[in-house]
């Protein structure tokens, strides 16, 4: 989730491992708009994620839910479509894609009511 403006990019992993996951995040990243990427992003492997992208990464204690709030909401919203105790070998790319796109035109009191996407938008033009 982009922090500032609450947009979110969703995938599915197929595996249950970290490498899986680790991959998953690095082919949706480049979907990102290079602008609003740092200007030295190389895709390197020997790297970590914060060096290759310049961005910082939080992580928080496992089972600390409070540290996590913006995380927490935004699963209960993912579960509003996709309910928990859900096959995923059931779940296409173009059903995620559109609990992403339903997800990102939802106006938030946290961005003045804006969409994520119209927040996004706004930080692309100035």
């Amino acid at each position: 989730m982009q922090r500032n403006c609450r947009f979110e990019i969703i995938s599915v992993s197929r595996e249950e491992n970290s490498l899986s996951c680790s991959t998953e995040w690095d082919k949706s990243v480049f979907f990102t708009p290079s602008n609003l990427l740092p200007k030295s992003v190389v895709k390197m492997k020997h790297l970590t994620r914060e060096q290759r992208y310049g961005i910082s990464f939080y992580f928080c204690k496992p089972y600390h839910s409070w540290e996590r709030g913006a995380n927490e909401n935004m699963n209960g919203l993912i579960r509003q479509y996709i309910p928990k105790g859900t096959d995923f070998s059931g779940i296409t790319d173009e059903f995620v894609a559109w609990v992403e796109e339903k997800l990102n035109n939802r106006p938030r009191k946290r961005v003045g009511y804006l969409t994520p996407n119209e927040k996004f938008n706004l930080l692309l033009t100035n």
